[in-house]
């Protein structure tokens, strides 16, 4: 009969892999398209997304036909195209509400501290906290 430990080089071993493959395929495969976005890029990709919703990166990626991977897609929608998104000035309130959140949720979950603000990612707030504030002790 095996014992749990007996499969913790396995299940290591695994996780490498996984890993591995992750880096390869959306940062050094020479395939993938590394360069910055263009506008005619970003045009596409506002177009696809309208016309197939947020649902399926992989389908959202082949469409734009530029090399870029489904993760380079959801980041460059969700930090720089999304309208949801507010890409403007911090508010006193905002920041407060901010301050609150980490305050409530740790420095480490930034997608539960973004669910407070409304219309502000996970990167926004982090960037946001670390860059201006000093309202949380432990940071």
């Amino acid at each position: 009969m095996y014992e749990w430990l007996d499969f913790i080089p396995l299940i290591h071993y695994i996780l490498m892999v996984c890993n591995c493959n992750h880096r390869w395929l959306n940062y050094e495969d020479p395939l993938v398209n590394q360069g910055a976005w263009t506008k005619e890029e970003d045009r596409s990709l506002l177009f696809i997304v309208q016309d197939t919703g947020i649902k399926n990166w992989f389908n959202i990626a082949s469409s734009l036909g530029t090399s870029r991977t489904p993760f380079q897609c959801l980041s460059r929608f969700q930090r720089s195209l999304n309208p949801a998104m507010l890409n403007s000035e911090w508010t006193e309130e905002e920041d407060a509400q901010l301050c609150s959140a980490v305050t409530y949720f740790g420095n480490s979950n930034w997608q539960c501290v973004a669910s407070v603000l409304e219309r502000r990612t996970g990167t926004q707030c982090s960037n946001r906290l670390v860059s201006y504030l000093s309202c949380v002790p432990f940071l």
